[in-house]
């Protein structure tokens, strides 16, 4: 029962994870404005947020019947899901404090830089839990 709830989290993870970075990218590419973008991929990464906490409940649900300490590339993928929360929540207030959108903020704006940075984090973070989570579905 442990390995299969362990696979399931990291399918999760895996399948999740792909469907959120390119279906972001689909929904930029279409949108008309890079506002209504941002507004339709943050509800598809608010879905994923549950998922991916989904995915950790099953990770240490798995742990108590295996009665051993998840696979590593499990265990990694949780990590990075529990470092990504804190720059999740940053990411919302500060979307709620500049109005939803970058496209009034100039190029130089120390703003638009910050948006830029916590951006690239989170993004890393969940090209690091699609990795982890492959591997994990993929390596005995």
């Amino acid at each position: 029962m442990g390995l299969i709830l362990l696979h399931f989290a990291l399918a999760i993870w895996f399948g999740g994870g792909l469907a959120v970075l390119f279906g972001t990218r689909a929904i930029f590419r279409v949108a008309e404005t890079r506002k209504q973008g941002g507004i339709f991929s943050g509800a598809v990464l608010a879905s994923f947020f549950g998922l991916r906490w989904a995915a950790v409940a099953l990770t240490a649900v798995a742990w108590f019947f295996l009665r051993a300490w998840p696979t590593y590339w499990a265990t990694a993928a949780a990590a990075f899901t529990l470092a990504q929360a804190p720059l999740d929540a940053s990411i919302r207030r500060f979307r709620d404090q500049i109005g939803g959108s970058t496209e009034g903020l100039g190029p130089d704006d120390p703003r638009r830089k910050r948006w830029g940075a916590l951006h690239g984090i989170c993004v890393l973070l969940l090209l690091a839990q699609i990795a982890c989570a492959g591997a994990g579905l993929l390596l005995p």
